[in-house]
């Protein structure tokens, strides 16, 4: 309730005083004090937010021809916040992403301050706003959450400073974050290293929101899969290891995931304890010299590091140490140093480690053999070749017992001159920087410090490129530019010529011998048997007459030609000789025949002949034929055509004279 009161002094006659709210007249009972003034009291309320700035006017008047004064007073109040209210929906929240929560408060008066909370803590870096008539405050507050933050309370209160009373509003966090991993380690034998043949156990402990979906353990950065035949179980959260051995050392960790992200443990180093063993992929072979130092490196595996390394060599069966002095050792390595002076120094030299658990069971062993040359390399070929480069790729041979390396040198057969010579550890070249369209010879070998091996030769060819090489040929060989002929060049147009001279004369030899059988198949027939006056008729004429039965003249002996000549006469003869075929000057058919034993039938003989021992048969006669074996209307004249009562004799065949030809042991061919 408020209580208002209006006072006027002066005037006469004494004002009237009267109160007003707005229009309406809410008390006119005045007073006059003892003073002389004019007073009136009104009491209004109970007063409500409606009446904040509410005026009421006091006026005084004391005739009407004064005019009357006034004064007024507005209403002015505290009021406390009546609401406040976080903006938005509460859902849950990323951890490590920064958000903005906005409250807002109205209804205070003055305007209210905001202030943020969590966990018991004031929240800084805030930005407030107010409305133009301090009615509404709205304050903005930037948030991080983080994983620790799941779960807890953020608050905003809004509170009238010149009042006790506030209000706030609140939400409950729900922080999504990846999975936070733990990893906890044990072992079947507590309280004692691990050494070969425990059991290792591992704990991965997940706390995640929203649940973790997957769990993944892995070795040395390599994911695990449960394997019952290696003794390794993956059982949910849990990694156990059977009877572990050395290969179970290695750094191990787990790690989850779900839909904010993936996180992962701490890695857990395993150490298994074991005795030394000789490190794989260390060179076991040392070539060197009578008289030549050589440092013999000997490595190993243990857990822990060997505390002692011994060295012996093997001299047929008997172990000689080697003196300390000679060795040095560091880690898990030791140096020998090693002089052989003879033959007998070359063979194994040993290596043992020792370590808190044992002695090597089984030594390293190095082999020291005589340094010699390397071998040559095999199976060269060129790959990938292009137009300006090739790539050649070989199988390395025996190094001597030394360390190799390798060598191309490649030549421009053209030019005569050495392009490049490329050196590599391995058999493995790239020669770049070619010209195309060029033959190179490729020399590859190895060497080492004892020498050279045998060279590899082979050739190769970059393809053409057309457009360099009209650009080349251009620029490099003028028109009236020499031919460059290099040795080999001019050996290989010497073998193309002696080919194509075989060629020719093996040609020309096939069409000789064609065209001579040729002209063996064109003679005309040999001469056929005349008629009944003795006139012998010739090939030719027989074979104008088409005779089939007629046999070749070239294809028979000279004897062969005198009995058919003889046969072929209408009489029969005898083939023996008559008295006195043996004078002088007389070549008869046994003349030809002694001629033919001796072997001269290219003419008859000129002077005497000597008796022939050939006995002589008597030849019916072959050439005749009757009348009757003939019919009338075919017996013409061969000559005339003419027909007539003679028939001509017809040709005589081979087979019919071979029967009383000599046997062949007495016959000489005329061919």
């Amino acid at each position: 309730m408020v209580q208002l009161t209006c006072s006027s002094s002066g005037g006469n006659p004494p004002p009237n005083i009267t109160w007003w709210q707005d229009s309406e007249l809410l008390d006119s009972s005045w007073h006059q004090t003892p003073s002389g003034s004019i007073q009136n009291h009104v009491t209004v309320g109970p007063l409500t937010r409606a009446d904040v700035g509410q005026e009421y006017t006091c006026w005084a008047t004391n005739h009407v021809q004064a005019p009357p004064k006034s004064t007024a007073v507005a209403i002015d109040m505290l009021l406390r916040p009546l609401s406040v209210r976080l903006l938005g929906s509460n859902n849950p929240l990323s951890a490590g992403v920064t958000y903005q929560l906005v409250c807002q408060s109205a209804g205070s008066r003055p305007a209210a301050v905001i202030s943020w909370w969590k966990d018991g803590r004031e929240l800084t870096a805030t930005d407030e706003n107010r409305s133009h008539d301090g009615n509404v405050t709205t304050s903005r507050v930037s948030f991080r959450p983080e994983v620790q933050d799941d779960g807890q309370v953020v608050l905003c209160r809004a509170h009238n400073p010149l009042l006790s009373a506030a209000i706030e509003d609140s939400w409950q966090l729900s922080i999504r974050y990846a999975p936070v991993v733990q990893l906890k380690t044990w072992s079947s034998q507590p309280g004692r290293a691990v050494q070969e043949g425990h059991d290792v156990y591992f704990k991965c402990i997940v706390k995640a929101n929203p649940p973790a979906l997957r769990l993944v353990w892995r070795l040395n950065g390599v994911p695990l899969v449960s394997d019952p035949r290696r003794d390794l179980v993956l059982a949910n959260d849990t990694l156990v290891l059977h009877h572990v051995t050395r290969n179970a050392s290695g750094d191990y960790s787990c790690s989850a995931f779900n839909d904010e992200g993936t996180g992962e443990s701490a890695v857990a180093r395993l150490r298994v304890r074991y005795a030394p063993r000789c490190a794989p992929d260390q060179t076991t072979q040392y070539g060197v010299s009578r008289g030549e130092t050589i440092y013999v490196r000997c490595q190993v595996t243990a857990e822990p590091a060997p505390f002692r390394f011994s060295w012996a060599f093997n001299s047929s069966g008997h172990l000689i140490d080697v003196p300390e002095s000679h060795s040095e050792s560091t880690g898990l390595t030791s140096l020998c140093r090693y002089t052989p002076r003879t033959l007998l120094d070359y063979g194994p030299l040993l290596c043992w480690a020792e370590n808190e658990l044992a002695r090597q069971s089984q030594p390293c062993v190095f082999r020291i053999v005589p340094a010699e040359r390397p071998d040559g390399l095999s199976n060269c070929s060129v790959i990938n070749g292009t137009s300006d480069s090739l790539r050649v790729h070989c199988a390395p041979g025996h190094d001597g017992g030394l360390r190799q390396t390798f060598v191309l040198e490649l030549t421009d057969i053209q030019r005569q001159t050495l392009v490049t010579n490329i050196s590599s550890d391995v058999p493995r070249f790239v020669a770049q920087g070619l010209l195309p369209g060029r033959r190179y010879l490729l020399a590859i070998y190895a060497r080492n410090s004892k020498g050279r091996g045998d060279r590899y030769i082979t050739t190769a060819v970059t393809p053409e490129d057309v457009a360099q090489r009209v650009i080349a040929e251009g620029a490099e060989q003028p028109s009236d530019a020499p031919v460059l002929l290099t040795p080999l060049v001019g050996v290989l147009l010497g073998v193309v010529g002696v080919l194509l001279l075989l060629a020719v004369v093996v040609v020309a030899g096939i069409r000789v011998r064609a065209r001579r059988r040729a002209k063996r198949r064109d003679q005309p027939p040999a001469v056929a048997p005349d008629d009944g006056d003795g006139n012998m008729q010739s090939a030719l004429d027989l074979k104008q007459k088409g005779s089939a039965e007629t046999l070749p003249l070239e294809y028979l002996d000279p004897e062969e030609k005198h009995m058919i000549e003889r046969l072929s006469q209408p009489h029969c003869r005898s083939l023996r000789p008559p008295p006195g075929a043996h004078r002088a000057g007389d070549a008869t058919a046994g003349g030809t025949l002694v001629s033919l034993r001796k072997g001269h039938h290219s003419r008859p003989p000129s002077g005497p002949l000597p008796a022939a021992d050939v006995l002589y048969a008597s030849v019916p006669c072959l050439a005749r034929r009757s009348a009757a074996d003939v019919p009338a209307d075919v017996r013409t004249d061969v000559r005339t055509d003419v027909r007539t009562d003679r028939v001509p004799p017809r040709p005589v065949r081979p087979h019919e004279i071979e029967p009383f030809l000599p046997r062949g042991d007495h016959r000489e061919s005329s061919v």
